[in-house]
């Protein structure tokens, strides 16, 4: 298991102003089938779209499947994590900045899981712990079908 977001930051195609997504996701495609040849599966947990990875028909070859989980939270449940995320006293036009951007994001996952093969959804409204545990179950299920 990754934090993609952990190579995003080392990575000159994923920051500004050159923001190629699916050269980042290339080389992290990349990096997956390095690992997954000693018979290891690869999860990555990062911020993104399903088809800034699948524009990589090249290197999805080496897989037998590409599976995604996208977790998908609406603005009224996204403003009060912000608020307590950054303090009640923080500027409201940051916070309200920040959900209307997420907000936006979360339309865009609920449009991929609904049009995309291969994506599911989980909704992450609910506790850390129903979250954690739904995201558990969803990649152990994959990994059952796998072997």
């Amino acid at each position: 298991m990754l934090d993609a977001d952990v190579f995003a930051g080392q990575m000159v195609s994923d920051v500004p102003p050159n923001e190629d997504y699916p050269a980042f996701w290339r080389s992290l495609t990349r990096l997956a089938h390095e690992i997954s040849q000693n018979n290891l599966a690869v999860v990555f947990f990062s911020g993104m779209v399903p088809e800034q990875l699948l524009a990589n028909t090249d290197v999805l070859d080496y897989f037998e499947s590409v599976s995604f989980l996208c977790l998908t939270c609406d603005a009224e449940a996204l403003r009060p994590r912000f608020i307590r995320r950054v303090g009640s006293g923080s500027d409201t036009q940051r916070i309200e900045a920040a959900v209307d951007r997420w907000g936006r994001f979360n339309d865009v996952l609920i449009d991929a899981a609904r049009s995309t093969d291969g994506v599911d959804a989980i909704d992450a409204t609910r506790s850390v712990g129903e979250v954690e545990s739904d995201v558990r179950g969803w990649i152990i299920a994959k990994l059952q079908r796998c072997s």
